[in-house]
């Protein structure tokens, strides 16, 4: 008999990537003996809401529930109507959850367990408990709900040893569906005024490289993948750590194409010539903006003309490189998202580079939205992913932090802003038509 049902609400279409969070979750509880059966809502054809509950109809009485801020809305509605029709079910929400957050979800949702933070050990506490009647109230990392009150125990401390992990359970899914990829660190120390870390937070903890080659060994002997995406936050945190890395995917003579997500102010040749010589074809810089002014003020700790420096330089040894940008802050003027397009058309036209700009949403927590929290407004035009209640404003009135994803900052000259992406965004797509 399944003793867990453990469901990845998240997806990122069209590329379809392996759910690595959840996976993990699923080794992890089958290394202490439970029976997981695993679903991915990536893979379902259909997303509106009965197609995913039908989904559910035979799931165990034990529901664990993945998903990032994003499909937060949507799946409190869809546990809402779960519970309803089965009552019996315990639901459990893991992802990147506050304190503050998880609280207010049990206000106003029918979940019953939120695990904040690192999820490996408190998800088998939280089984133990559950499948042998034992009270909540010893296990560290969770808010939940007992007769009808909300309690919040204390925070759980991150895992110390990430080697002690099992790897991800690439097994529970048909890999060819996917792309693969691996985290090989988790925190980051950077305090970018927009980005929430609450998951793994400043510190960051590695595992050896030793343990990565060896999942990667897996990924490549058993699962027939020769393509890998490296999620770390930041991969080259330690130059040294990257190089013993390259070192080992060489000794080991292991044929791999790799990209990773990489800081302007780390990058260098010395590294961007290893890593290049031992497979990585591409990485992901985050700009943030083309004008000094808001670089110093989220705290990005470099300049525009160093981003361009080390992207240009990163032209020479990679293939394929994004330079992302974030627009609508709420102290951004219409002549800093210009500057913001310049570089970025720069990046797009002058050296064929990805360059993207993306709207910046509200994050709990953030050094942004503590000051500007005041300042959050509905999106005009939701942005629509799985099913939403048309009344989601209404819906999540009193509680708005739940569903910031689709709100923004107020921020100056919002309808030219939009203009100018706008424009921005036809000449980018011309741009990528007439490369294909």
């Amino acid at each position: 008999m399944v003793d867990i049902t453990i469901f990845n609400y998240s997806f990122f279409s069209p590329k379809c990537t392996a759910p690595v969070g959840p996976l993990y979750l699923v080794s992890t509880l089958r290394e202490r003996g439970y029976d997981v059966d695993f679903r991915d809502f990536q893979l379902l054809k259909k997303t509106k809401k009965g197609d995913i509950l039908s989904s559910l109809e035979d799931s165990s009485d034990i529901i664990g529930i993945g998903c990032m801020s994003d499909f937060l809305p949507s799946a409190i509605l869809l546990t809402s109507e779960l519970k309803i029709r089965h009552p019996e079910k315990t639901v459990i929400l893991g992802g990147s959850v506050s304190k503050k957050i998880a609280e207010q979800i049990l206000e106003i949702s029918s979940m019953d367990i939120i695990i904040r933070g690192e999820a490996e050990q408190t998800i088998v506490e939280v089984m133990e408990c559950l499948t042998r009647n034992r009270p909540l109230d010893g296990v560290k990392g969770i808010t939940y709900r007992d007769a009808g009150r909300i309690i919040t125990n204390p925070g759980r401390p991150r895992i110390r040893d990430l080697d002690e992990i099992p790897f991800p359970a690439y097994d529970a899914v048909d890999i060819n569906k996917y792309k693969v990829g691996i985290i090989t660190s988790r925190g980051c120390p950077y305090k970018c005024g927009f980005c929430y870390r609450g998951l793994w937070g400043d510190e960051v903890k590695f595992r050896s490289v030793d343990n990565v080659i060896e999942e990667i060994k897996l990924i490549k002997e058993k699962f027939g993948k020769n393509s890998i995406y490296v999620y770390d936050d930041v991969f080259p945190l330690k130059e040294k750590r990257v190089f013993d890395f390259c070192d080992k995917l060489g000794k080991e003579g292991i044929d791999l194409r790799w990209y990773c997500w990489v800081r302007v102010d780390l990058m260098n040749e010395r590294i961007m010539k290893k890593i290049s010589e031992n497979g990585c074809y591409g990485a992901h810089y985050g700009i943030e903006s083309g004008s000094d002014r808001i670089l110093k003020l989220i705290n990005k700790g470099f300049t525009v003309k160093k981003a361009e420096d080390v992207i240009q330089k990163s032209k020479k040894y990679l293939e394929q490189i994004v330079a992302s940008s974030i627009w609508g802050f709420p102290f951004e003027t219409v002549g800093d998202l210009k500057k913001s397009v310049k570089i970025t058309e720069k990046f797009l036209f002058r050296l064929n580079i990805d360059g993207r700009l993306h709207l910046l949403s509200p994050h709990v927590g953030t050094p942004i939205y503590e000051k500007h929290k005041g300042e959050i407004i509905p999106y005009e035009t939701p942005k629509g992913i799985a099913f939403l209640d048309e009344n989601l404003f209404d819906t999540f009135k009193s509680h708005p932090e739940i569903a910031l994803y689709y709100y923004r900052y107020k921020t100056p000259g919002f309808n030219e802003k939009m203009k100018i992406v706008e424009d921005f965004e036809k000449r980018q797509n011309f741009h990528n038509k007439i490369k294909e």
